[in-house]
């Protein structure tokens, strides 16, 4: 179910009158809620989760500093969030870098602002979709550089709150737990189960797993084929759990997952 255009709130990272004013008052005019800030990392981090901003809008061109820092500022503290990014490099290479440190969409300058509008409604995610726990998994998802921008990153960190407060339902995956998150985010199952296979399967290519060989599990690094869903989603269970220093048993017993 996607947001009305009135409960979508835009953070744009640039306040100077063309384009971050420009493009803040466009799309109030269109019903959305937008706010435009100077490209500070830290400012933007805080306003992002004070705010409950659903979508991030920078101008890399305007962006003073690394903007690969940036973004990694801004994920950590609001990992649910659409990042867009507008540049006049549209290489190949920059764009995959970005998309490698979560950024969502990039947009070749010049773009019409009602390009921007098009890809902000098409593709938002409701923040209420993303609970603390998941959220929490996100940001663990940043760390090891999973490519979170894709719609299976929010699926398996839904998968891995799942599978921490209830071990069990792993080994029912298809009729049980892809069931709890297709209603979570009013979708198939199906699209629950090629999300997220298409997620682990882009991380494959890049080849993420030999990065993840010392934060999920050794034999990433050294297994060629494509690991299942369920394998996966166990592996990061187990190794967000390690990282937090609590167990699923003592999850069971005690609750500690609500501190997360």
């Amino acid at each position: 179910m996607k947001k009305s255009t009135t409960n979508i709130h835009v953070l744009i990272g640039d306040n100077s009158l063309v384009p971050g004013v420009r493009l803040m008052r466009y799309l109030r005019e269109n019903g959305f809620t937008a706010y435009c800030r100077r490209n500070d990392a830290n400012l933007i981090a805080e306003e992002a989760v004070a705010l409950s901003v659903d979508v991030l809008v920078i101008y890399s061109y305007s962006f003073c500093g690394n903007i690969f820092d940036f973004i990694t500022k801004v994920r950590t503290n609001a990992p649910y969030i659409r990042i867009i990014v507008v540049t006049t490099k549209p290489d190949e290479f920059f764009t995959l870098s970005l998309a490698s440190y979560g950024v969502y969409l990039t947009l070749s300058h010049p773009v019409q602002l009602s390009d921007i509008k098009k890809f902000i409604v098409k593709n938002v995610v409701p923040a209420k979709y993303t609970p603390r726990f998941q959220r929490t998994v996100l940001s663990y998802l940043v760390r090891i550089k999973f490519p979170i921008q894709l719609k299976g990153a929010g699926y398996i960190a839904a998968a891995v709150e799942h599978g921490v407060k209830n071990p069990s339902i792993i080994s029912n995956i298809t009729t049980d737990l892809y069931e709890i998150i297709a209603e979570q985010f009013n979708v198939t199952t199906g699209i629950v189960e090629r999300s997220i296979r298409h997620s682990i399967d882009i991380a494959m290519e890049r080849k993420l797993f030999n990065e993840f060989a010392s934060s999920i599990n050794p034999g990433f690094s050294k297994c060629s084929y494509s690991f299942s869903n369920a394998e996966f989603i166990i592996a990061v269970a187990d190794k967000f759990c390690m990282e937090y220093g609590i167990s699923q048993k003592s999850l069971l017993k005690k609750g500690d997952y609500n501190s997360l």
